[in-house]
């Protein structure tokens, strides 16, 4: 994304935290090392390296940095430690970093391996916009039937029918969150040039400043309320691309409970991202 851009964090504020697998932010001035080493710029995000800890080898992946990213940011995700760094970083310094934070690196390897992912099938439910539906065996039609609140599955193998319920989950997200934000862009005559929803592991939304806003897919299955302060939080960057003490005023103006979504995201933010696309996450 070109130009200047907010991002509400998934802990409700502007940052780089990821829920549920956990982030370890490490501060990295780009200064401490102005060199253009091109040879040791590692941007290759589906290569997997290896470094050496406590005995064992750990592998991890690259991920690209954001625009403006001035620190190293190791993340555990899908079972693997994602590294994030600013450009230039030289591989001797993310492998540092990882060996300074040694300890919360073997920690979440150890809870990665102790995780059991199940796929969702009929006679399980999930929870969308905030109240449960049912997961149901298909006769003809396979889909989600809003009436009855329930998502119908094919006959297929388990591991199949979570396939098939995770691309019709985010199907309906890419239909429900756009048509709400234009609703409220409409009502509060905040008006974005688009809207669209996005796999986003570390924001619940964003808004650029070519007027773009970004929603998470995930946000399907929180409550409707919960939605709409994501959402007119990114509306209201269309007036303050910051998060100053104005920002918060649009916000209060439109939605004077704010303050309790933030919080529910805090401490439910993490259940969505429960749904993989190969089973779902019990603890």
């Amino acid at each position: 994304m070109h130009g200047q851009t907010s991002n509400l964090g998934l802990d409700g504020l502007s940052c780089s935290l990821l829920p549920s697998d956990t982030v370890m932010p490490v501060r990295y001035n780009v200064s401490m090392d102005k060199r253009k080493i091109q040879g040791n710029e590692r941007q290759d995000g589906d290569q997997i390296h290896q470094i050496r800890l406590n005995g064992g080898i750990i592998p991890y992946k690259m991920i690209p940095p954001r625009p403006h990213q001035v620190r190293i940011i190791l993340r555990w995700q899908d079972g693997i430690l994602c590294v994030s760094a600013p450009r230039g970083t030289p591989e001797a310094t993310i492998q540092s970093a990882i060996e300074r934070n040694c300890e919360w690196v073997l920690a979440r390897q150890q809870a990665s391996s102790l995780l059991h992912i199940r796929p969702l099938v009929p006679g399980d439910s999930i929870c969308l916009l905030g109240m449960p539906w049912s997961i149901r065996l298909a006769g003809r039609i396979v889909g989600p039937d809003s009436l009855h609140r329930c998502i119908y599955v094919p006959e297929a193998p388990p591991s199949s029918q979570h396939e098939v319920l995770y691309t019709l989950i985010k199907q309906m997200a890419a239909e429900v969150l756009p048509k709400r934000a234009w609703e409220l862009a409409n009502a509060h005559g905040l008006l974005p040039d688009n809207v669209r929803v996005r796999e986003q592991k570390s924001r619940w939304g964003s808004c650029s400043s070519k007027r773009n806003i970004q929603l998470n897919w995930r946000l399907i299955q929180a409550p409707e309320w919960i939605c709409d302060y994501v959402i007119i939080h990114e509306l209201a960057h269309l007036r303050e691309m910051n998060h100053s003490a104005r920002f918060w005023s649009i916000v209060e103006s439109i939605l004077p409970n704010w303050q309790e979504a933030r919080n529910w995201l805090k401490q439910y933010g993490d259940d969505l991202f429960r749904l993989r696309a190969d089973g779902w996450v019990q603890f």
